[in-house]
């Protein structure tokens, strides 16, 4: 049986080998992208995930305390964990 290369559908990501890099970092790049720009944006930037500060102290935010924009950053965050 013969093995894919290269994904050939827009769902399918390309299967990278460990070789020739610069052939593979922009359609990785392009793959990212075309699947959300959110999940390229916390691949570049990162993810720091929603914090609460109390008696100065920092703690990880509750989900069901998170504003559109939080939610939002963490579906693109989620997106990147599950493409790359």
């Amino acid at each position: 049986m013969e093995i894919i290369r290269e994904g050939p559908l827009a769902s399918c990501p390309p299967v990278l080998d460990g070789k020739n890099y610069s052939y593979w970092k922009p359609r990785m790049i392009f793959f990212i992208k075309t699947l959300d720009g959110r999940a390229w944006r916390v691949l570049v930037a990162g993810y720091e995930p929603p914090m609460i500060t109390v008696d100065s102290v920092s703690a990880p935010k509750s989900e069901v305390d998170w504003t559109n924009a939080e939610e939002q950053v963490s579906f693109g965050n989620a997106r990147a964990l599950n493409t790359t």
